[in-house]
C-alpha cells in the first residue's frame, strides 16, 4: 500500500490521478474500447504490449470521469506488485532483507520513469522487464516459484521486444541446471518471444523508431542515457 501511494503522489504539479499519460488514453484505452479482449493481439509500434493492454480493459467498465483515477491506480498497484515480486526473486542473490527491500523501493519509484510519469499503465513494461531478468536468473524451488516466474517471464516477453536481451540468461539457466522447473520457466519465456516475432512480422507499423534496431537506440538514449547524464544531458548528446 505504501509503495502504491508513493507512486500516486510522486509526480509534482498535476498529480498522476488527475492526468492521463500519453498512450494510456490515446492508444491503449481507445483500443480497449473498440476491440475489447481482441486488443491483446493487436501490435503497437510493431510488438505486443500484453500487460498494458490487460490493465487498460477494466478502464472501459468505468465512467470516463474516473478514468484518470483508474489508470493511475492500476499502474501504481501493478508497479508495487512487481516490486514485491522482485523482492522475492532476488532472495538467492541478495541475502540482506534490507538491501532487497531497498531494491524493491527503487523498482517501484524508478527515477528514470519519474521524468515522464510513474503511475501509468504504459511505463509499467519497464518495471516488468527488470523483474523478467530476475525471474529467469532465480532457480525455482517450489511450485509457487515456478508459476510466479513463468507468469512474469511470459508477460515480460509479450509486453516488450527488449526482453530478447535476456536470451543468454535463459540459455545459461537451462544449460547449467537442466531441471524441469527451469525448463518450464524458460519455455514460457520462449513462447512469449515467439509470439512477439509473429506480431512483428504481421504488421508493417513499427512505430516512429522504424525497425527493431531502433528499439536499442531508444533504450540507450532514453533509459541508460537519462540515468547516466540526466534528461537534458541525454537530449544534448
Amino acid at each position: 500500500m505504501g509503495l502504491t501511494l508513493a507512486q500516486l503522489w510522486y509526480q509534482g504539479r498535476a498529480p498522476s490521478y488527475r492526468t492521463i499519460f500519453a498512450e494510456d488514453g490515446q492508444v491503449f484505452y481507445a483500443d480497449a474500447i473498440h476491440q475489447g479482449l481482441g486488443s491483446l493481439t493487436h501490435p503497437y509500434a510493431g510488438y505486443l504490449v500484453t500487460v498494458t493492454r490487460l490493465l487498460a480493459i477494466p478502464g472501459t467498465w468505468l465512467p470516463t470521469d474516473r478514468l484518470a483515477d483508474y489508470l493511475a491506480l492500476a499502474g501504481a498497484l501493478a508497479g508495487s506488485l512487481i516490486a514485491l515480486a522482485v523482492y522475492h526473486l532476488t532472495d538467492q542473490a541478495i541475502e540482506s532483507r534490507i538491501l532487497r527491500a531497498a531494491l524493491a523501493f527503487a523498482v517501484a519509484l524508478h527515477p528514470v520513469l519519474a521524468g515522464e510519469n510513474l503511475a501509468n499503465i504504459t511505463n509499467i513494461l519497464w518495471v516488468l522487464l527488470f523483474a523478467t531478468f530476475w525471474a529467469l536468473l532465480r532457480r525455482p524451488t517450489t511450485r509457487a516459484d515456478i508459476v510466479l516466474a513463468a507468469v512474469i517471464v511470459f508477460l515480460g516477453a509479450t509486453s516488450t521486444t527488449l526482453a530478447v536481451v535476456f536470451l543468454p540468461v535463459a540459455a545459461w539457466a537451462l544449460w547449467s541446471r537442466r531441471e524441469f522447473s527451469t525448463a518450464v520457466v524458460v519455455s514460457s519465456y520462449g513462447i512469449g518471444l515467439f509470439l512477439q516475432v509473429i506480431a512483428y512480422l504481421s504488421t508493417s507499423d513499427h512505430g516512429p523508431e522504424g525497425h527493431a534496431s531502433g528499439l536499442a537506440t531508444l533504450y540507450f538514449a532514453r533509459v541508460l542515457g537519462v540515468t547516466a547524464v540526466g534528461t537534458r544531458g541525454a537530449r544534448d548528446l
